[in-house]
């Protein structure tokens, strides 16, 4: 085996792999997402950490819960590779559920969140995937240049709708409320449950860890990409996920995110949309206007960093021509 397993307490198969791709984040490890998980009302269900961590604190983390929660199935691998997509696509080899759950370190499963998982499947045959109930944390919901974003460009640009539904645009852009149950067309990456015939299916695209480990919209991608060959998603009901978006989250608006912004947003377009519906180049086009005219602000906005600004938009949408010029798929 190409990783390190640890703390395996249990061989048989169970109905959920609850499956956690981490890197330093111990802190949330020990006081979110495994708390969690051993207040569960069931124990139908296995945890499977895969650990990119450079130091060993996740490891002694996850080796203690281990030790404190014996009837729980607790199994720890080092990451031989380093990445949310490479991480995730991994650790879907060694699952042993028939539903492999994806939850980030720092999302809060409510005790009976499993419970109502495993129902909704049993309940809802032609899902293909599914989710909980989500509630985003948002740490920075006072910033001014998130809600005008979120408030115009998006709308504007994204052409998302002025509504809470959660759809993906042939833009590319999509609208992430996932906070009451019904079907959708993608999933967010810290709530998104798969049948395992799908995970063995389709995969994480590796293309979107092209600027940074740590991909941005990964879960998007992947997600409506699989509801795009003809299988059906939906939010269940029951149970809910609390998303508490740690600090050092990846959804920032700093200058060195600029590159991965510019070419997963394309990715997003290139490989879940544009291959089902060639006419979403002309909305595309029209929101790489926008994100130009919004990274044009935010130069103004902060004249000690303009040459960072430029220089990171430039290397993105350069990445993105290049991949576009390749004419590969994944």
């Amino acid at each position: 085996m190409s990783s390190s397993e640890e703390d395996v307490t249990d061989t048989s198969s169970p109905a959920v792999s609850v499956t956690i791709a981490t890197k330093d984040r111990a802190l949330e490890l020990e006081t979110v997402s495994l708390p969690a998980l051993a207040r569960q009302d069931t124990r139908d269900f296995e945890v499977v950490i895969w650990d990119a961590s450079e130091a060993r604190t996740s490891e002694a983390v996850v080796r203690a819960f281990a030790e404190q929660h014996p009837d729980l199935s607790v199994r720890y691998f080092r990451a031989p590779r380093v990445g949310s997509c490479s991480q995730r696509n991994d650790a879907v080899k060694e699952a042993r559920g028939e539903i492999v759950f994806f939850i980030d370190d720092d999302s809060e499963v409510s005790p009976d969140g499993l419970t109502a998982l495993i129902a909704g499947f049993s309940e809802t045959p032609e899902a293909a995937g599914g989710a909980l109930p989500l509630t985003d944390v948002l740490p920075d919901e006072g910033n001014r240049w998130t809600r005008f974003r979120h408030t115009y460009y998006d709308r504007i640009f994204g052409l998302r709708p002025w509504g809470r539904r959660p759809r993906v645009q042939a833009s590319g852009a999509w609208l992430d409320s996932h906070d009451h149950a019904g079907e959708v067309d993608h999933l967010i990456g810290c709530d998104m449950a798969f049948r395992r015939a799908i995970c063995q299916e389709h995969s994480f695209n590796e293309k979107m860890q092209l600027m940074a480990p740590y991909a941005l919209w990964e879960d998007a991608e992947f997600s409506h990409r699989v509801w795009q060959h003809g299988n059906r998603l939906f939010v269940f009901e029951g149970g809910s996920v609390v998303h508490h978006k740690a600090e050092g989250d990846r959804l920032s608006e700093s200058v060195t995110d600029y590159p991965q912004r510019i070419f997963n947003r394309y990715a997003v377009w290139r490989y879940a949309i544009f291959p089902f519906q060639k006419w979403s180049l002309v909305p595309y086009l029209w929101s790489v206007v926008g994100e130009a005219g919004y990274k044009l602000l935010q130069y103004l906005k902060s004249p000690g960093s303009r040459r960072e600004y430029v220089t990171g938009a430039l290397q993105g949408y350069r990445a993105a021509l290049r991949d576009l010029a390749n004419g590969r798929t994944r």
